[in-house]
């Protein structure tokens, strides 16, 4: 019952379902699609409406040593491989989307737990979109030449670095009509 849909990026092992609890949003983290435990988890929403017209969604998911659930994601790093796989595809219950990547970063944990952080409450919400999207682009790894519509929906998806103790690495995209 907490499917809500799959996310899909074509030349990698990213191609599974996607859950979602509002009661306990970490609840796939280490559970597997029927709810049983699994280290590995699931890809879950850790915020947003996957089915929302116009909202951001937060997907997370564990990046595995074997090259399972998330792993891929870390080949973002690599500038020709970010050129070469810019279109994540996202399916919620009633449609089929599409989010092209701008912006790939390495976020501290304290950039969810502390007030002024990106990701906490008076990071994201408290800046204009614009400037939101200006500062995404800014934290990119790699040069932008995709320069994001401030009104459409991003998503972020997010999994362990590795790059310092408790980093995130987050592949940020845009949804295209």
């Amino acid at each position: 019952p907490d499917f809500v849909g799959w996310i899909f990026i074509d030349g990698t092992n990213i191609d599974y379902p996607v859950m979602q609890t509002l009661w306990e949003p970490e609840y796939y983290l280490h559970r597997n699609f029927t709810g049983e435990y699994s280290y590995a988890g699931v890809p879950f929403v850790g915020s947003g409406d996957i089915e929302a017209e116009n909202e951001d969604i937060f997907i997370y998911g564990h990046n595995m040593r074997n090259g399972t659930m998330f792993a891929d994601l870390l080949k973002y790093q690599k500038k020709p491989f970010w050129e070469a796989h810019q279109v994540i595809q996202v399916d919620n219950l009633y449609e089929h989307r599409e989010y092209r990547v701008f912006s790939v970063f390495y976020a501290e944990e304290t950039e969810w737990s502390e007030e002024g952080g990106l990701f906490a409450d008076a990071g994201l919400g408290s800046m204009k979109r614009e400037e939101l999207i200006e500062v995404l682009i800014e934290r990119g790894m790699h040069e932008n030449r995709i320069f994001p519509d401030h009104r459409a929906p991003l998503l972020f998806l997010i999994t362990c670095g590795y790059w310092k103790k408790d980093s995130r690495l987050v592949v940020v995209a845009i949804r295209e009509k």
